[in-house]
């Protein structure tokens, strides 16, 4: 089995990281009705888990409703204030874009900042990072005229940067959001179980060219990035017109020839699954099953296989999440050892790596503890 069989001997650790969480982030006062911008509308499960975690937070920690979302393309300012009113914060996507690396983010949500010079802005634990620093100063004076806005980051490194950059802002250092997923039951395993290890391998930018399968020295190693990004198609207006009812068709079908025991896992976990009640009262319900049914996309794909190696933040935030054994790998910055330093580093079913040539000895390692 490639999850643990006795995960719960582990929950401390687990509950220890979402009691940190919540004592971060319960600094803030919440309102009944919660504006949440930014839905990541792409394949990369991490996003979805954040945002997963973001909507559970609200909702279920809280006791609030999400009364409106958006992503980055479809933001209105009159449903905004329809929904919510003119005067309750705003809320916005946690994740690792806060910087130069991913820009039409970064964009987004300045644009939001100078829009709403009046209302308390929160931006949910982010990676900060800039590539080229110079980028940095015109950033902060905005964020610093604004004057109400709160800053969660994931490790000390972003930490520094905001504490030094972002002076009028309010900086606190958080876990990632998707830790209130921590106790959320499995999907279930319908398919045969490979006997071989995964690499789940970021091909971006952020990739870590150390850390090429090539230079892992396993022979059976399957190396793959998220499934999603191969099975899942966007949730676009252009869905909605007849060819995009007909792309939508081939794609169920698609997935029901190629990954039928994963499809049908996922129809159980989408319309059965006890957590999926929590979007029913939600604004953007289609939305958040979307972020759902990544999940699964994910969680399914990490289960499959033992040990998992991973370059991906959210590959081992998954790990950890659902007690699968794995290799840690760094990126090609600090977000991923900077996460493992704050958060993760005592949890014994992983191991950080930096020496792409001592993955295989942690493989073996791991294989022989969680046969």
């Amino acid at each position: 089995m490639t999850f643990l069989k006795n995960q719960t001997m582990y929950q401390p650790e687990l509950a220890t990281i979402r009691q940190q969480l919540h004592e971060a982030i319960d600094v803030l006062e919440c309102p009944p009705s919660v504006a949440l911008l930014d839905h990541p509308n792409h394949p990369n499960v991490g996003d979805s888990l954040i945002w997963l975690g973001e909507v559970f937070y609200f909702t279920q920690t809280q006791g609030a409703q999400v009364g409106y979302m958006c992503n980055r393309r479809n933001f209105s300012p009159h449903e905004l204030e329809k929904q919510v009113g003119s005067e309750s914060p705003i809320f916005l996507h946690g994740g690792g874009n806060f910087g130069d690396v991913w820009p039409f983010y970064q964009k987004f949500r300045e644009n939001i900042i100078e829009r709403y010079p009046d209302r308390p802005i929160v931006i949910l634990p982010q990676t900060i990072f800039f590539k080229d620093t110079d980028n940095i100063a015109p950033i902060a004076r905005l964020f610093n005229d604004h004057g109400k806005i709160t800053i969660f980051v994931r490790d000390n490194y972003s930490y520094e940067i905001a504490t030094k950059h972002f002076h009028n802002c309010r900086v606190f250092k958080a876990p990632d959001m998707a830790f209130e997923m921590v106790g959320i039951p499995a999907p279930k395993l319908l398919s045969p179980l490979p006997k071989t290890p995964l690499y789940l391998s970021r091909k971006d930018q952020e990739a870590n060219i150390s850390c090429d399968f090539s230079h892992l020295g396993i022979s059976d190693l399957v190396v793959e990035d998220w499934a999603a990004y191969k099975y899942y198609y966007a949730d676009t207006p252009r869905a909605w017109t007849p060819s995009g009812w007909r792309r939508v068709a081939r794609e169920t079908k698609r997935q029901g020839t190629l990954l039928p025991w994963e499809w049908i896992s996922r129809q159980l976990w989408k319309y059965l699954h006890s957590y999926s009640k929590v979007f029913k009262d939600s604004y953007g319900l289609n939305a958040h099953l979307q972020s759902w049914c990544l999940m699964h996309h994910g969680v399914y794909q990490l289960l499959k296989y033992s040990p998992v190696i991973t370059n991906r933040l959210h590959g081992h935030i998954t790990c950890v999440i659902f007690g699968i054994p794995h290799v840690f790998l760094p990126n090609s910055y600090y977000k991923n050892k900077g996460f493992y330093e704050a958060w993760t580093h005592t949890v014994p079913y992983c191991r950080f790596i930096e020496d792409p040539r001592n993955v295989r000895d942690a493989v073996m390692e791991l294989s022989e503890l969680y046969p």
